[in-house]
């Protein structure tokens, strides 16, 4: 995994310095071969003033980040290493190093069938120059056949050789920038998972909330209110009571005390339900809203929820369900239709509820029904409702339209 994330950077440190370094080589040749002696000795100064052009052009190309401005630079370069080649008769070393940094700068700035282009064209151009001249007003003549021909083979291979590396260094950059995305994604992913592992706990946690509500609001509403008759009846018949039998008035007393200790432990019970209800709310629409930003969030999957004229509330069977139908629907987007945008509406027409699931994916003539898809359907039939799916090329949608009843009234 380490060399896979800087292979990319040690290749273009590697193919950047190949160009200075040749261009170093050439002015080590330079020097060291003194061909101003023989030629005149102000090709000295001009050789060195060449050469401080071409370090100059190998900085600027590095610089710059526009092709506009590399493109001069480049025919800069080659100017100066063709007027600095161009005296130099027999010897076609330095001419070697210098359009061998030129075509090497070529396969970096200029990839593909540009960099191609003027690399033949600078070929083709310092095969011409490879002739008798005369400079200085003198005849200097042009190098061996031999030497011009290993001059064109040699500038054929580092064109060749430029171009492959660049291109090699392309195709990893953008495997990397693949990996790095598809581990972006996983880890979103992870994410997401965990955090609707988490929302679905909350849910059944929730729900549990509700049942003990529910639960305590049945105690009280039934033990609560027949233990309090029962002790104002105990009360009625004790304050009524005569005198003629104090075993009965005793029975009585025995009963309301009874009565009032089952109050007292019934409303301990009540009290002990409440406190353990929370704050969290049911499923509702809104927490679609959650679900759907969540989840693009993590995928970058672009999701857009239309409630039109929808209320916020079905009830927990219908809204539990609509959660579930979207979680689906999501998910199967992106993983089976590998689509980019999802746009899902939820419009009430009548007593029905339609909700519309639509997706960018890459779609097909053949639907193969998952447990998903199947438990979607099963849970539409319990409620009522009518699943159809629209499948093409296009895309992938679902259409449900599910029965409102009377218990489902949360506006």
């Amino acid at each position: 995994m380490y060399l896979k994330y800087t292979f990319p950077v040690w290749v273009r440190g590697i193919l950047s310095s190949i160009p200075i370094t040749l261009e170093i080589t050439s002015l080590g040749l330079f020097l060291l071969q003194k061909p101003w002696i023989v030629r005149d000795p102000s090709f000295f100064r001009q050789g060195l003033i060449l050469y401080t052009i071409l370090m100059l052009c190998q900085g600027l190309l590095a610089i710059f980040r526009g092709s506009r401005e590399r493109f001069v630079t480049i025919l800069l370069f080659f100017c100066a290493a063709f007027v600095l080649g161009y005296p130099m008769g027999e010897d076609i070393l330095c001419e070697l190093s210098l359009y061998a940094a030129g075509l090497f700068n070529l396969g970096l700035y200029f990839p593909g069938r540009v960099g191609v282009g003027l690399g033949m064209g600078v070929i083709l151009v310092s095969l011409y120059l490879q002739q008798d001249a005369r400079v200085w007003g003198t005849l200097i003549p042009s190098p061996p056949k031999s030497s011009v021909f290993f001059l064109v083979v040699w500038e054929l291979m580092v064109l060749l050789l430029s171009q492959g590396l660049s291109r090699l260094q392309q195709e990893v950059k953008s495997g990397k920038d693949r990996l790095d995305q598809l581990t972006s994604m996983v880890r979103n992913l992870t994410k997401a998972n965990v955090s609707f592992q988490e929302y679905a706990d909350t849910i059944v946690e929730t729900s549990l909330q509700q049942e003990r509500k529910r639960i305590s609001r049945e105690l009280h509403d039934t033990v609560g209110y027949s233990l309090t008759n029962i002790r104002m009846l105990m009360e009625e018949a004790i304050g009524q009571y005569d005198g003629s039998s104090e075993d009965f008035i005793q029975l009585l007393v025995d009963t309301r005390n009874q009565a009032m200790t089952a109050m007292e432990e019934a409303r301990s019970a009540f009290k002990a339900l409440r406190s353990m209800e929370t704050d969290r709310t049911s499923v509702d629409l809104r927490s679609i809203l959650r679900l759907a930003k969540a989840f693009s969030d993590a995928t970058h999957l672009q999701v857009s929820v239309d409630f039109s004229n929808a209320r916020s509330s079905y009830g927990n069977s219908i809204d539990h369900f609509l959660y579930r139908f979207v979680q689906e629907g999501m998910t199967n987007a992106l993983r089976h239709g590998r689509a980019t945008r999802l746009e899902i509406y939820l419009h009430e027409e009548g007593d029905r509820l339609q909700v519309s699931m639509i997706d960018n994916g890459v779609g097909g003539k053949v639907i193969q029904e998952g447990l998903g898809l199947g438990g979607m359907k099963e849970r539409i039939h319990e409620l009522g409702g009518e699943l159809s799916v629209g499948n093409g090329n296009h895309g992938f949608s679902l259409y449900v339209t599910l029965p409102l009843r009377g218990d489902s009234n949360g506006r």
